[in-house]
């Protein structure tokens, strides 16, 4: 005959964590505890059944899944939940486990004492808080790269400017030079032509003179 329980062992579920301590605190056996989560990933999670929060096994089936021996071990161990309040009797066999919407929706637990509780709230805000600070730590360390970023490119230009200033004043320089050299010579030439004309002429009169 097929298991029907084989349907259910697909998924996932949430599980509250301090649900260990039930081990550490003695609360439940190793094989209590095994059997209590089981129960809870077998409850009907569905909102719109009328079974919901609710489970029907019986031992066989339950022992087949979790390849326990017999159906003795399983009857031993779920009777012990029922006496310590872990197990809820309904109605027609059906069976409620203790805090299964707690696990469902995983808000702190009963199963530990009230003291132990965790506030949700406070952790999400604390998250959410060093998330924001992160957030706001990158942004300064972003706008400073850009800012140092912009700052070389400027002094890049700034260089780029003077040099060609220097050029271009080294160039204007070496015109002047050039002209005024230029200028010089001609001022030379014609200083000469003027000297070998008079030359010329005094020369011309001493012949016609005589």
């Amino acid at each position: 005959m097929r298991n029907p329980l084989n349907k259910k062992m697909r998924g996932y579920q949430k599980a509250p964590r301090e649900r260990f301590k039930l081990l550490k605190d003695k609360v439940l056996t190793t094989e209590e505890l095994v059997l209590y989560e089981f129960l809870i990933a077998i409850t009907d999670w569905d909102s719109n059944h009328e079974t919901y929060g609710l489970f029907k096994a019986i031992d066989e089936d339950i022992a087949e899944t979790l390849g326990w021996k017999s159906r003795s071990t399983v009857c031993k161990h779920r009777k012990s939940l029922f006496k310590k309040g872990f197990l809820i009797p309904v109605e027609k066999g059906w069976v409620k486990a203790k805090d299964y919407s707690e696990w469902e929706s995983r808000k702190p637990s009963s199963l530990v004492g009230e003291k132990e509780k965790v506030d949700v709230d406070a952790i999400a805000s604390e998250i959410e808080q060093l998330d924001i600070k992160e957030l706001e730590q990158k942004h300064d360390k972003n706008v400073s790269e850009v800012e140092q970023e912009l700052l070389e490119e400027i002094q890049q230009e700034v260089s780029k400017i003077d040099q060609e200033s220097e050029e271009f004043v080294q160039s204007r320089g070496l015109e002047q030079k050039l002209s005024l050299s230029s200028y010089k010579g001609e001022y030379s030439i014609g200083n000469k032509e003027t000297e070998d004309q008079a030359q010329s002429d005094e020369l011309l009169e001493e012949i016609f003179g005589e």
